[in-house]
């Protein structure tokens, strides 16, 4: 016996409203501030040098989303503009620096995965991460020292990826 249509209506709407019931939507203070940062930082990081943004940065960026929003990508669309993204950064990293303490350095640190995840920090790259940095109050030096290790972490995978090639040939050289 098939389901006539009002009632298939009404059991698709038990469905979604289940499914809404079910994701995770962050609701402590602490939480919605830490997802609009690395939400509008994190955009503007991929940005920063210039080039759309990668495949590899989108990973990281839905990545450190997905603990703070049940549809990362459909956060990202909710931003649609750089001012936007810019005037959700400032609110978010005030509130931060009022409100929060070592959370700021391991945003940070979130942060710069997305910059370096190519191996490489370009100079728009690296001044944005400064401008994030003075913005949560984080000493320019110990900024750079992150920056600069999860860059050699990157830049370490990489290398251990790549491995020598040689070209023997069958008669031995002439010495």
């Amino acid at each position: 016996m098939a389901m006539d249509e009002p009632a298939h209506q009404a059991v698709d709407g038990e469905v979604a409203l289940l499914a809404r019931l079910m994701e995770h939507e962050v609701s402590e203070p602490l939480e919605v501030q830490e997802r609009d940062f690395i939400l509008s930082a994190g955009l503007l990081a991929a940005y920063s040098d210039g080039a759309e943004i990668t495949d590899e940065e989108w990973e990281v960026l839905v990545h450190l989303l997905l603990p703070l929003c049940a549809d990362p990508e459909e956060e990202i669309a909710r931003i649609d503009s750089a001012e936007q993204a810019t005037e959700m950064l400032e609110a978010s990293a005030a509130w931060l620096r009022e409100h929060a303490g070592t959370e700021r350095y391991t945003l940070y640190h979130q942060l710069a995965h997305l910059v370096a995840v190519d191996g490489r920090l370009q100079a728009g790259e690296q001044d944005f991460m400064l401008h994030i940095a003075e913005l949560l109050q984080i000493p320019e030096r110990s900024a750079k020292d992150v920056l600069y290790e999860v860059l050699s972490g990157y830049l370490q995978m990489a290398a251990s990826q790549q491995r020598p090639t040689f070209h023997f040939s069958r008669t031995p050289p002439k010495v």
